[in-house]
């Protein structure tokens, strides 16, 4: 299994303690993992949201000292949120989730992902930024049912919106997220620098096949071998159990 950073399906960050986080799409669950610099290897992997059996791509992580809104105040403590596009065609919509640490400096992710659109045509290609505690997301919209008409000259739009995550919306009971089977390891293929890669080429994967050899790192139809298939300088790669 093969975690690559510049495909889109996987997302890295790090807080400003300097640890490193890293969440990515797999098998119908987005996932979420630290690095240990210790040990030189990626820790605590387990999923933190269920996705829908849809397309998922342009994943994004952010973190913010100043994010997560304490009630009706003012105040906001630090979190983090995951963006990213879900669906296709004009089935297509923007999703988040975020997480924050409890009082036992635990990381506490959403239960359940939240909608920012639900339009009848498609949004793509979003791209999110943190202003004054604030997220913004620009994207796209297209009517693929006019692009598909030749007689109707159909345009792309960008937009962008605007919003603010509560701490209401987490849950205070008990939840036991699913593990993953593995640690993902660092491999180095050359010079690394700020662990940034080459690479930026979106692309996607089917949540439903994704554990059938349609997912991340998956083997394609052609003759390429799995190391000319990493597009990056490095790439992080797990095996399964």
């Amino acid at each position: 299994m093969v975690v690559n950073l510049a495909s889109g399906l996987s997302a890295i960050t790090s807080s400003s303690n300097s640890q490193t986080h890293l969440v990515w799409a797999e098998n119908s669950f987005l996932w979420y993992a630290k690095y240990d610099e210790n040990s030189e290897t990626w820790q605590e992997a387990r999923a933190i949201s269920k996705l829908e059996n849809q397309d998922i791509s342009n994943i994004q992580l952010l973190y913010e000292d100043n994010l997560i809104q304490e009630g009706n105040t003012e105040a906001k403590q630090p979190g983090f949120v995951v963006t990213w596009q879900q669906g296709s065609d004009n089935d297509s919509d923007f999703y988040y989730t975020a997480g924050k640490y409890d009082e036992q400096g635990e990381l506490q992710w959403l239960a359940n992902p939240q909608a920012i659109t639900s339009d009848q045509v498609g949004d793509l290609e979003p791209t999110s930024i943190i202003y004054q505690g604030d997220v913004f997301l620009v994207g796209s919209k297209v009517d693929f049912l006019n692009q598909a008409n030749q007689a109707i000259k159909e345009d792309t739009d960008l937009y962008f919106q605007r919003f603010t995550i509560n701490d209401s919306l987490f849950y205070d009971g008990d939840v036991t997220p699913p593990l993953a089977s593995y640690s993902p390891q660092l491999i180095q293929q050359g010079v690394i620098t700020n662990l940034i890669p080459v690479n930026n080429t979106p692309q996607t994967v089917n949540t439903l096949n994704s554990n059938t050899g349609q997912g991340i790192g998956a083997q394609s139809d052609s003759s390429e071998s799995e190391s000319e298939a990493v597009v990056p300088e490095y790439s992080l790669r797990g095996e399964e159990d």
